[in-house]
């Protein structure tokens, strides 16, 4: 007779596997165990509090356990609680020892959970650290969440990749061996009806295969070119949407970055003040007027001064073709102008 042991009973109806067969023990948040049928009458009106520990739970809580140690179950469980909230990456620290630092803390609080070591006092400190860090906390998991399914979609690319080559293979052996048969079946019909010597037609047999041989094996290089990773329209689209994604997601990483670097700009400072474009040229250009044929515009002149003005018949300024080569065009320079007099707009006077 075996003895029954204190994991297949019920802590609260004391009902056992011996009896009830089907009996399912579930694990709360408390790591306290229950079956289902007292799970389903002590939390079907909602919220109540533990039998044993008096925590309050709600049914939806409850799990089925996955390590016979509930002190393992426990620290799984905390510890991928903990990995939701403290999921920061080596890049988003600037020194090795501040991300080592880091994991030392999370490391703390883990212990002090798992052992209910100031459980208040962590739980505040944990609380705090996700109202600071809630933004980068939300750009991190959709980054690992578009990382996972990345390589999901990648390791479903290399399983059809793998079966396609595999068919192709099973395909081109059959496609040899019938023709095997059939160049067999030809030269018996060819040496029982030809008035050539058998030399002659074996000869000329063997030129064929082995020409025949040479084509294969350049389609074989072709078709395994064209099969690559990446090569394959179908599992190349399959991937597009969460590539397409992951793009977006690491555009919005660096506009928040950029936002971030913000604090160092100077309004006041003009990035462009150190260029000097000679006498009289803001003059010049301030000064231009539209004329009869169209608009008079200052020609630089290679030492970046100003020689004599001319008017363009069409107002668009004829520059160089090594100028139009490389994209440049007088709004530029009325742009920088615009942004130079309202950057400093919102900045306290001096």
């Amino acid at each position: 007779m075996s003895v029954m042991s204190g994991d297949d009973v019920c802590p609260v109806c004391q009902t056992d596997r011996y009896l009830n067969p089907q009996m399912k023990l579930k694990v709360g948040p408390c790591y306290h165990k229950m079956c289902e049928s007292c799970i389903e009458r002590l939390f079907a009106f909602g919220p109540a509090p533990c039998p044993t520990c008096r925590q309050t739970l709600r049914k939806a809580a409850f799990s089925e356990q996955t390590f016979e140690d509930l002190s393992v179950e426990k620290e799984v469980r905390i510890r991928k609680q903990m990995s939701s909230k403290f999921n920061k990456r080596r890049e988003d620290f600037k020194t090795l020892k501040d991300y080592n630092d880091y994991l030392e803390t999370v490391e703390d609080l883990t212990f002090k959970l798992v052992n209910e070591i100031d459980v208040e006092t962590t739980k505040l400190a944990i609380d705090r650290f996700v109202a600071e860090n809630r933004d980068l906390i939300r750009i991190n998991a959709d980054r690992l969440l578009n990382e996972t399914r990345m390589a999901t979609y990648r390791a479903e690319m290399e399983r059809k990749e793998k079966v396609q080559r595999g068919e192709a293979h099973r395909k081109e052996l059959e496609e040899e061996e019938a023709a095997k048969k059939e160049d067999r079946k030809r030269l018996i019909e060819e040496l029982a009806t030809s008035d050539k010597s058998a030399k002659t037609i074996l000869a000329a047999r063997q030129a064929i295969s082995l020409k025949k041989t040479s084509m294969r094996k350049t389609e074989v290089k072709t078709s395994a070119t064209s099969s690559a990773p990446g090569a394959n329209s179908g599992t190349s689209h399959l991937l597009s949407d969460t590539y397409w994604q992951m793009q977006r997601d690491e555009e919005l990483d660096r506009q928040h970055e950029e936002d971030d670097d913000m604090g160092d700009f100077d309004p006041v400072q003009s990035q462009y003040m150190d260029v000097d474009l000679g006498v009289g040229y803001v003059n010049s250009v301030n000064n231009n007027k539209a004329h009869a044929g169209g608009l008079q515009y200052p020609l630089l002149s290679s030492s970046i001064g100003v020689k004599d003005l001319y008017t363009e018949p069409n107002g668009i300024v004829n520059l160089s073709q090594s100028a139009k080569a490389g994209g440049y065009r007088l709004a530029f320079g009325y742009e920088r102008a615009i942004q130079d007099a309202h950057t400093a707009l919102y900045t306290a006077p001096l």
